[in-house]
């Protein structure tokens, strides 16, 4: 990697705050409107969302299209936010976006702002078939929020970045319908009446069609992934985690949107593309004997998911470094169910987890830097699982390739 490039990077992830919608807009009028130039899905909600772009993209991409996704955050490499066909953004890209950075600067743009100018530009320059775009907070205030997708999807709502977002579910679920468009449909995982009376009330308002995803049945764990009925069809994926079939079932929906929309993809396709997908950090198993395995749960409703997909046999070393602005003592409380403790270690990042803010939880203990605590587990004979944020989980696969170990 060029030199520049290293630095671009590290300016750029400094450029924290919020979103400004009307600036983002008069830039990227200026550059000729590339956001509405490609078709798009927009995918919001408080867990999932990775995960169910991952999938739209491996059944697009299994049928012959070229896809572009806008993810966050990045696990190996800031560049894997923006992909194509599930391949990075190219550093000689990059840079030419970046010759515009000191105006971007001037004008106050923040990393999130600046990523999706030059994801749009990039999936334009490129010409993809369809480009799917995930909501990085919220959804009516997001910076993604300036597209005109043919399809929108919620995955769910839980109680998330409260502090922006609202006190209730039915305020976050009201945060994120933000990204429902008129005559758009939307698509949800979501069960809970009153954030689904929510999206009703704005679907009814956008004159936007409605979809709550059918039933799933018949869930089946093996080595081979998870498998499910839905819509009079088992499905199989490669994962194995239970809470993946939720996102599937939304892909599903969305494939079979987009169908009527135009785009050619059959059956078998889908089949195959489900199978092929795989995001990292997510119930990523490195190890079979004993167990090691990552999974970037970062909330209550995420640590639940997990632990419905884990071996109910097993007594989990379990290490955690949960954000400390996350319902941190009942994620911990859950995690304990697994094991005899869980280990809590720090790692970089302004938003870290603190000792004295687990002192008084019983079975929880201090590891200091997580560096250690995972290098005795990768070459320990306890079966571990490693969780807490997407952020930890990517500073642990780095450090992990720095011992040896292989990453798909």
């Amino acid at each position: 990697m060029k030199q520049k490039t290293g630095k671009l990077i590290r300016e750029l992830e400094g450029r924290r705050g919020r979103a400004d919608l009307e600036r983002l807009r008069k830039v990227l009028h200026q550059k000729g409107d590339p956001h509405r130039q490609i078709p798009c899905v927009h995918v919001a909600g408080t867990n999932g969302k990775g995960s169910t772009t991952n999938y739209i993209r491996s059944m697009m991409q299994e049928a012959g299209y070229r896809v572009g996704t806008f993810t966050s955050p990045s696990m190996e490499h800031h560049f894997d936010r923006i992909r194509i066909n599930d391949e990075p953004l190219e550093e000689d890209f990059f840079l030419r976006a970046m010759r515009e950075f000191d105006t971007w600067k001037q004008m106050g743009m923040t990393m999130f702002e600046i990523d999706f100018l030059i994801a749009a530009a990039y999936f334009y320059e490129k010409q993809v078939d369809l480009a799917v775009y995930e909501v990085g907070l919220g959804g009516e205030k997001d910076s993604t929020n300036v597209i005109a997708p043919l399809v929108c999807v919620i995955t769910n709502i839980g109680k998330d970045h409260m502090e922006l977002l609202g006190d209730t579910l039915e305020e976050i679920a009201a945060a994120k319908a933000g990204i429902i468009k008129r005559d758009t449909p939307l698509i949800t995982a979501e069960d809970k009446p009153a954030c689904l009376a929510v999206f009703a009330e704005a679907c009814q308002k956008k004159q936007a069609p409605f979809t709550q995803i059918a039933s799933i049945s018949e869930p089946r764990i093996t080595k081979e992934g998870v498998s499910f009925r839905y819509r009079q069809k088992r499905w199989q994926l490669g994962s194995r985690a239970l809470y993946q079939c939720k996102n599937a079932a939304c892909a599903i929906d969305v494939i079979l949107t987009l169908r009527e929309k135009g785009f050619l993809i059959s059956e078998e396709q889908m089949e195959k593309g489900l199978r092929k997908a795989f995001w990292l950090g997510r119930y990523e198993i490195l190890r079979e004997e004993p167990l090691f395995l990552l999974d970037g749960a970062h909330n209550v409703d995420g640590i639940q998911a997990l632990l419905h997909s884990l071996p109910k046999h097993l007594n989990l070393h379990i290490i955690c470094s949960p954000l400390q602005d996350k319902e941190t003592d009942q994620m911990l409380s859950l995690l304990k169910t697994l094991g005899e403790e869980v280990v809590v270690v720090h790692f970089d990042t302004p938003r870290a987890i603190h000792e004295e803010q687990i002192q008084s939880l019983p079975g929880v203990v201090w590891g200091g830097d997580y560096q250690e605590v995972i290098r005795q587990a990768w070459f320990g004979n306890a079966p571990t699982i490693v969780t807490g944020s997407l952020y930890f989980i990517a500073d642990v696969r780095n450090y992990l390739k720095t011992l040896g170990v292989k990453m798909r």
